[in-house]
């Protein structure tokens, strides 16, 4: 499953292969897992925005892991590579790293958020 109005960048942030390999190749599966996806995920990227923003080292590692396995199971690689980098930065309190890292989630969850929008209905 593709879509060609999603053209921000030379991948799409959905790699729809994990998807198929978790559930097959049902376009309607997909979308709907994707459609709980992001419906659910702004509040674990507001609980991260939270930890950074009072330093709870401990909580931007535990969100972080949290959103990476979720992210990586939907296919949503480079916000899983993100919160992998918050899980591990998260563990050393390496601030400046942290909130570099930070101020990537938001612009990614709005690519996502658009791709899924944008998938055709059948």
């Amino acid at each position: 499953m593709t879509t060609d109005n999603y053209a921000t960048s030379a991948q799409p942030p959905i790699d729809h292969a994990v998807l198929t390999r978790m559930v097959g190749d049902n376009s309607d599966i997909h979308r709907h897992l994707l459609a709980k996806f992001i419906s659910l995920t702004p509040a674990t990227i507001q609980q991260i925005h939270q930890a950074c923003s009072q330093q709870q080292a401990e909580a931007v590692t535990q969100y972080g892991h949290t959103l990476k396995s979720s992210a990586r199971a939907m296919g949503a690689n480079e916000l899983a590579e993100v919160c992998q980098q918050l899980e591990i930065m998260g563990g050393s309190q390496n601030w400046p790293q942290i909130a570099q890292l930070e101020l990537r989630l938001d612009p990614l969850m709005a690519a996502i958020m658009d791709y899924v929008n944008s998938l055709p209905e059948k």
